[in-house]
């Protein structure tokens, strides 16, 4: 798992199930934690919340892009 502003977690939900050992940093967990990490994204960007997506948040608040004319 990976929040902004937090560092990485991951765990070997078999031997850890309680979640104490984190691996996140562990080079011997890097392949499998990038693999994750991938997976995790993807289905983040399929199942992304798309009502948004022309908002960004600047230091004067809320803009909306315009909408691009077909």
């Amino acid at each position: 798992m990976h929040f902004a502003g937090l560092a990485p977690l991951f765990f070997d939900l078999e031997k850890d199930p309680g979640q104490f050992n984190n691996l996140a940093d562990d080079p011997a967990h890097m392949a499998p934690a990038l693999a994750y990490g991938r997976k995790l994204l993807s289905w983040r960007m399929e199942h992304s919340e798309r009502s948004l997506t022309r908002s960004f948040l600047t230091a004067n608040g809320l803009f909306e892009r315009p909408r691009l004319r077909r």
